[in-house]
């Protein structure tokens, strides 16, 4: 384990198998593996000036090879950098009002090999794709506030009103989206639905936590954690003692990181109980936990 104080307040994690990315306040950002820091920078806003010098990162995402950042109105760029820390673009995106102008809040972004996504928003939302030369590639109008964006045979993004999967648009709200090698899973505020082509229902709840494995889906609704089958049938249920704060679900185990531990849960009963320091943000590859009251303290296990 080890623990970094971040020199801002973190307002985003983006954790990609034992790569982790934070995006702060007075624009620091921070990019961890699983043994250490390995860079951090500090952005300044360039649309506005004096005293406004401060830009807060507020989206991120990373992969083996690049670094994709996106930060507040007082900026609103998206800045992709390398897995080393060298600068390779950045984009600025404003929305025009009649004669006026300002800057948009890049609330997402995500990054594969060859694409960046990032979604934008103030009056309205947009879908931003560029290649990894900064050139735009298509653009697309967002109906509702975005909830979340990856990058899964193309951009698909979440929003409050819809799920878009590159052309195609399902009228059903999306707070977050899983994938599983082939497999694409939403939650919103009334359960887990399993989408190919159409969205179906998989299980009926009020804003749940999902985690995904190879045969069953964990589901966490504020008060039973859940495995379900990928049919929807329950397998079995429990109330956790604490509040679960995410989950990670691999083969048929769940673990329920809450404050300070981690239970693992296996046939609906508890086998393992697993402390660590501060509240759990991901569970995988490595856990990322974070001092809720000191806002700034980053803290990192290897688990597997």
């Amino acid at each position: 384990m080890f623990g970094y104080r971040c020199k801002g307040e973190i307002k985003t994690i983006e954790v990609r198998d034992d790569l982790v990315a934070v995006g702060c306040s007075d624009g620091w950002i921070h990019v961890f593996d699983g043994d250490g820091i390995l860079w951090s920078k500090k952005l300044t806003a360039t649309y506005y000036r004096d005293p406004y010098t401060d830009v807060n990162v507020i989206s991120a995402d990373i992969n083996d090879k690049y670094v994709a950042i996106g930060t507040d109105f007082m900026d609103g760029k998206v800045y992709l950098f390398t897995l080393d820390g060298e600068l390779v673009w950045y984009k600025q995106f404003l929305c025009i009002v009649g004669c006026w102008e300002r800057p948009e809040d890049i609330v997402a972004v995500a990054v594969d090999t060859d694409r960046v996504a990032a979604c934008s928003e103030w009056l309205n939302g947009t879908l931003h794709v560029m290649d990894v030369d900064g050139r735009t590639v298509e653009e697309r109008d967002l109906d509702g506030s975005i909830k979340d964006l990856i990058m899964w045979n193309g951009a698909v993004v979440g929003t409050s009103r819809a799920l878009y999967l590159n052309e195609l648009k399902l009228n059903i709200s999306a707070n977050k989206i899983l994938t599983h090698k082939n497999e694409l899973y939403v939650s919103n505020a009334n359960g887990v639905y399993a989408v190919n082509g159409k969205a179906e229902m998989l299980y009926s709840c009020r804003q749940p936590l999902i985690s995904v494995s190879d045969k069953f889906v964990a589901v966490y609704d504020g008060i039973k954690l859940s495995m379900i089958s990928k049919n929807g049938d329950v397998i079995w249920e429990i109330i956790p003692d604490k509040q679960i704060s995410t989950l990670y679900c691999v083969k048929e185990c769940v673990y329920a990181g809450h404050t300070n531990g981690i239970d693992i849960v296996e046939g609906g009963e508890v086998t393992e109980k697993i402390q660590i320091d501060g509240e759990p943000v991901h569970i995988g590859k490595v856990v990322v936990c974070v001092d809720k009251e000191d806002g700034r303290e980053v803290k990192v296990y290897r688990m597997f």
